[in-house]
């Protein structure tokens, strides 16, 4: 059937809008969902629906934050120490490169860059996601080194362990309240037929 939705006359229903549906009421007493797989919006502090801004904007401490999310993950502006932060109930989540130079941040949208920030001449990428962040280590050239470790920071009553995809942080109750995974490795190179090669990129925990 067609949709008797209507932009200019159709009315938001908050108390049936979610996350990721948008719910309206039409002048002929039909609703209409607007759907969307990843979050669009989010309930600030006085219970108002306002749309999520993952933009990065300079705090008063100095640290990136996305302009407008609920519960987002904090950018230190320097790549030395703590440079990501990520909330959960039980406290913030930090992660940090241990051999990381002192580099600042520069931000472009939803992403923070840290050039050189690693040995090597390596760019650190973090770019802010609605599911969380994603994370990229930039090689400036072939013969670069392909691995790196990182530490992870848990506050009080969480723990860590190997999981199917990578390292999963678990509360006291075995339950998996964040996850650190592979990815993707690819080659900036392109061929005659595409892209350059790609290859899976492996997370393990080694050490507690």
């Amino acid at each position: 059937p067609r949709s008797s939705f209507n932009a200019e006359t159709s009315k938001r229903v908050d108390a049936e809008t979610t996350e990721t549906a948008e719910v309206f009421e039409n002048a002929d007493g039909t609703k209409t969902a607007l759907l969307t797989q990843a979050p669009k919006r989010f309930r600030d502090e006085t219970g108002a629906w306002r749309p999520i801004d993952l933009d990065l904007v300079v705090g008063p401490d100095g640290a990136l934050r996305p302009r407008a999310a609920k519960d987002a993950p904090v950018l230190a502006a320097r790549a030395r120490g703590t440079y990501l932060s990520i909330p959960t109930p039980q406290g913030s989540i930090g992660i940090a490169y241990p051999d990381a130079l002192d580099v600042p941040a520069a931000a472009a949208h939803n992403a923070a860059r840290y050039d050189d920030a690693l040995p090597g001449g390596r760019d650190l990428v973090a770019e802010v996601l609605p599911s969380g962040v994603k994370e990229s280590v930039v090689i400036p050239a072939p013969g670069g080194s392909p691995t790196y470790t990182l530490e992870l920071h848990l506050p009080a009553g969480l723990g860590a362990r190997a999981g199917a995809a990578g390292v999963e942080i678990v509360d006291g109750d075995g339950a998996v309240v964040a996850e650190y995974s592979g990815g993707i490795a690819r080659d900036s190179a392109k061929t005659a037929v595409g892209p350059g090669a790609e290859t899976t990129v492996e997370s393990r925990l080694v050490g507690t």
